[in-house]
């Protein structure tokens, strides 16, 4: 192995190690994202949820004024 071939050995694994440290990096930050987005999931279902009621609620109603007599 020639020095040249030596040095960029060297530098190259300078530059591995220092991705896994950028790899841990991302990894503690996309868990931070998922948790994030698994808290909005059940935020979301929620307000879908009490949405449709609010819906059947007001159908309801606007059949019930449909209905009802007028004079």
């Amino acid at each position: 192995m020639t020095p040249e071939e030596r040095d960029r050995l060297a530098r190259l694994e300078q530059r591995v190690e220092g991705l896994d440290a950028w790899m841990k990096s991302i990894n503690t930050k996309l868990d931070e994202v998922r948790t994030a987005a698994h808290m909005g999931a059940g935020a979301w279902w929620i307000i879908l949820r009490l949405g449709a009621v609010v819906v059947a609620i007001s159908a309801v109603f606007a059949w019930l004024f449909d209905r009802w007599p007028h004079k």
